[in-house]
């Protein structure tokens, strides 16, 4: 009876035992977090503020963006290539270039485009426009129309070679400005390249520094020319 009664308490020990631990392991499953609750670890170089690099490494600087056409002042005489490829060398010449362009497409856009009211009435909410530049005044109407903000933008373009190209440039950025505004609704597809153009002028200038209007640099040029000259005098005299 003895030996029932350990093999009893054994079993009872054992079965308690089991219990315990498998009361421990839910407690420790409970207090352990999921993986989908951990916080995401935080990237390298983001405690230093260093920029990770594209695979992974930590404190790999940026990459210097590679020079590209325009980006530096140039001589225009010791360009080469055709007229294009010198231009497109020149701060702002690629601008004018594109402007020239997209101007092309403006225009037949502007010819094509339904951009008039129904003849004897004015556009407005009541009335949608239902006619094109070529339906209102035939081909070369249109023609003579469209084709003046392009042949304003030619201008730019056969001059971008020239020393005074920057004023060439802003007089034609005014006279196409002049042309948008007053010109009508048909003008409104040339807004890009109106926009072209003044970008390409901002970047002359702030490649090559702003450029003094009606010869200011010429009137410099001679003062210093002048000083010069008194100063050598002077030195002679003496």
């Amino acid at each position: 009876m003895a030996n029932k009664r350990d093999t009893a308490a054994q079993k009872r020990a054992r079965e308690n035992r089991a219990q315990r631990e498998a009361r421990q392991a839910r407690t420790k499953a409970a207090s352990t977090p999921r993986p989908s609750r951990v916080a995401p670890a935080a990237k390298p170089g983001a405690a230093t503020g260093k920029r990770v690099g594209r695979f992974g490494a930590p404190g790999q600087p940026k990459p210097p963006r590679r020079p590209r056409l325009g980006d530096a002042p140039v001589d225009v005489e010791t360009l080469q290539g055709s007229y294009i490829r010198r231009l497109v060398q020149v701060p702002g010449g690629s601008q004018v270039t594109m402007a020239l362009a997209i101007s092309a497409l403006s225009a037949f856009l502007a010819a094509t485009g339904k951009s008039l009211a129904p003849e004897g009435k004015v556009l407005s909410k009541k009335v949608k426009p239902t006619r094109s530049l070529i339906d209102a005044y035939s081909v070369s109407g249109a023609a003579l129309r469209v084709l003046i903000p392009v042949a304003i933008i030619a201008v730019a373009f056969a001059l971008g070679l020239s020393p005074k190209r920057r004023r060439v440039w802003l007089v034609v950025t005014l006279l196409l400005a002049l042309v948008f505004f007053l010109g009508g609704v048909i003008y409104i597809y040339f807004l890009f390249p109106l926009g072209l153009m003044v970008y390409g002028l901002y970047r002359a200038n702030k490649i090559e520094g702003p450029q003094p209007l009606f010869g200011g640099r010429g009137r410099a040029s001679r003062a210093a020319t002048d000083d010069g000259d008194a100063t050598t005098e002077s030195v002679d005299e003496g």
